[in-house]
């Protein structure tokens, strides 16, 4: 009887020792999964895509009156389909010191 009770609480143990680990493994990967669809679900939300719309919109070449010969030399007014000041990052990644001050780039809506 003994024996048999050594094995009982052994075999208790082991579930312990591995059963609890795996199933806080699962609810985490559950959850997670869950966390990343409800950030899918946010990122193509009509209100994200209507604030992209009207970034792209309005650029600075329409603040800063520039002509139509300056349109064609510049890379944002080329490049319509992402707003002006992301054109105009350095290889670093960091801002132009002029669009940190532009009107179109302070106005422009926060996504959400």
């Amino acid at each position: 009887m003994e024996g048999l009770m050594t094995i009982v609480w052994m075999l208790l143990g082991l579930t312990v020792r591995f059963g609890l680990p795996i199933l806080m493994t699962v609810l985490v990967i559950i959850g997670l999964r869950k966390l990343d669809e409800n950030w899918q679900s946010t990122a193509s939300s009509p209100s994200l895509a209507m604030a992209r719309v009207q970034v792209e919109n309005s650029g600075c070449w329409q603040s800063k009156g520039c002509s139509v010969e300056q349109r064609q030399q510049c890379a944002a007014y080329n490049c319509q389909e992402m707003p002006c000041w992301q054109v105009f990052r350095d290889s670093h990644g960091q801002l132009k010191e002029a669009c940190l001050g532009c009107e179109v780039f302070r106005t422009a809506p926060v996504p959400v």
